[in-house]
């Protein structure tokens, strides 16, 4: 997990140093800001289908120094809080284990994890409890995917490339995107799915979410893979995580990952950052003949 951004509000301290120095009468500015933790982390429907798997969430306590953990016997290797999940719809709650986890640039971050089925269109409070009864906390609820129908063109050669342009219909945004393509004999009995690594490609637009999937490209790859042209191709399909609605802001592209900067998009309640959920959409088109025998199969 990478290192996100901490909150050090290193002017406001400078700034009250020299307030105090002008006037008796100093207000901290920190003291009433009722922002108590940084966190970032989400529910991913698609960990169900993953045995083991584990949600986790990153929480990093607001103060008015660094939060830099240089090591396990840092003072601020220790943290004041208990994290817990409730499914509003049915009440239950899950608590979350702590874990103290080497960042990227070698110093510990304090990470919650929990396993958990995360059920689609279910609504998810994330609390995470300070020993004084303060508490941050966000909702969020799970997309449905299943109402997404992918609307796929007439493929188009050019230039010796076939290519398809693909819709989402509804889709504000999503993570990430695996390109399926169904491989079986003449007549397609029991095709195998072999996926494709897209990352995260596309636009948003009004009527969804577009892309393009790169045909010729990926059958050349899949033809390298499996060391043979011997095989039909039966259907292709996609497998991607959707981003809750509230998570992608309107007005174009973002990197997820800056929602856990203090001055963006935040749902947290009593702290920044941001904690979302994805959904899991699988879901497969067909493929004609005439344009597999283009693609030499």
């Amino acid at each position: 997990m990478t290192r996100k951004p901490v909150l050090v509000l290193w002017s406001f301290v400078l700034a009250g140093g020299l307030l105090a120095a002008c006037e008796d009468s100093f207000i901290d500015p920190f003291a009433n800001d009722e922002k108590y933790y940084t966190l970032f982390g989400y529910l991913d429907e698609s960990k169900n289908f993953q045995p083991g798997s584990l949600h986790s969430v990153r929480v990093v306590p607001i103060a008015r120094t660094p939060q830099d953990i240089t090591s396990t016997f840092d003072p601020n290797a220790l943290i004041d809080a208990k994290v817990v999940s409730i499914d509003l719809d049915t009440g239950q709650e899950v608590r979350w284990a702590h874990t103290l986890q080497r960042l990227a640039d070698g110093t510990y971050g304090h990470v919650f994890q929990a396993r958990l089925f995360v059920a689609a269109g279910a609504t998810y409070r994330l609390e995470v409890r300070r020993s004084d009864g303060i508490v941050a906390r966000a909702d969020t609820r799970v997309p449905i995917t299943t109402s997404v129908t992918p609307v796929a063109q007439e493929p188009v050669l050019t230039n010796g490339a076939m290519r398809q342009e693909v819709l989402l219909p509804g889709v504000r945004s999503l993570w990430d995107v695996d390109i399926v393509y169904s491989i079986g004999d003449s007549i397609c009995f029991q095709g195998t799915p072999f996926n494709v690594a897209y990352g995260r490609v596309g636009t948003a637009t009004d009527a969804g979410w577009r892309l393009t999937v790169n045909l010729t490209d990926d059958i050349r790859e899949l033809e390298q893979r499996l060391g043979t042209t011997d095989w039909r191709l039966c259907s292709i399909g996609i497998r991607t995580r959707i981003m809750d609605s509230a998570w992608a802001p309107p007005g174009g592209e973002f990197d997820p990952v800056t929602l856990a900067l203090p001055a963006s998009l935040s749902n947290v309640e009593n702290g920044y950052g941001y904690f979302g959920s994805v959904g899991l959409l699988q879901t497969t088109w067909p493929f004609s003949a005439d344009n597999g025998r283009l693609l030499g199969h």
